[in-house]
């Protein structure tokens, strides 16, 4: 299916943000049906990006007129796979992403998988940079042939440059070299996420079962920022402040 649709950096590139249909889906997205309010995302976990446009989307509670967007992590296979990637990019950047996944007892009742990737790129603006550390380990019991169990666990620790652009001046951008950053280079915001979620499934019969989950997102951060806040256009003095936007939060959802 083509999915029209567009990504849109905010907020000094703090976020990833999506167009669907015209409507802004805000920073919110779905991650394996439980609804997922962290505006960065990583991929290394995930198998596939589901899009449901329109509103057939509502059914799905919270949810723009547009639609929205579920990522289906990966699941843990019963048969061996191992996999490493390597990437290099311009300005410095080099990203490695592991997969693992197999059986860990001869009757194949207990399975695992865990992905993991590490990120660093620098920027093309001054002070610009970008680290990511991160790791996804999933198990998977089979308690009995209709009964089955999953675990799923995710961190995540970014580090970065938030950066707001240039000024304007009129109605154009200031006629500043495009690498030149604003901010102060000590400006540097941290994200933490902490995800668990735990999947209890029995099949009733071959076209009906019960499923009862639980979801637990734990949200750290610290955004400092310096900003200006008057100039004294005689002595050419700027006023400035220092914030410090530091936040932890905790999001739980229940449903069966």
């Amino acid at each position: 299916m083509s999915v029209a649709y567009f990504p849109v950096l905010l907020f000094g590139g703090l976020a990833e943000e999506f167009m669907l249909r015209g409507f802004n889906t805000g920073f919110v997205s779905y991650r394996d049906g439980f609804l997922f309010p962290a505006a960065r995302l990583s991929l290394a976990n995930v198998e596939r990006v589901e899009v449901v446009k329109g509103a057939a989307a509502n059914l799905y509670g919270r949810i723009e007129p547009g639609g929205m967007i579920n990522l289906i992590t990966k699941r843990p296979q019963a048969q061996s796979y191992y996999s490493l990637n390597q990437q290099f990019g311009s300005y410095g950047q080099y990203q490695t992403l592991a997969d693992a996944t197999g059986a860990l007892n001869k009757d194949g009742t207990l399975l695992y998988r865990i992905n993991f990737e590490y990120l660093n790129k620098g920027s093309f603006r001054d002070f610009g940079f970008h680290e990511r550390a991160f790791v996804a380990p999933s198990l998977t019991w089979k308690i009995t042939p209709k009964t089955q169990f999953d675990l799923d666990f995710m961190y995540s620790n970014e580090k970065f440059m938030e950066d707001y652009g240039v000024v304007a001046v009129g109605n154009r951008p200031a006629d500043v070299p495009r690498s030149r950053f604003l901010g102060e280079p000590t400006d540097r915001s941290t994200l933490k996420l902490y995800n668990t979620v735990a999947t209890l499934t029995h099949a009733l019969n071959e076209n009906w079962q019960v499923r009862a989950r639980f979801n637990h997102l734990r949200r750290d951060t610290a955004d400092p920022q310096t900003t200006g806040f008057s100039l004294n256009e005689v002595t050419g003095d700027m006023q400035r402040g220092y914030y410090n936007g530091a936040s932890t939060g905790d999001t739980f959802f229940r449903h069966s």
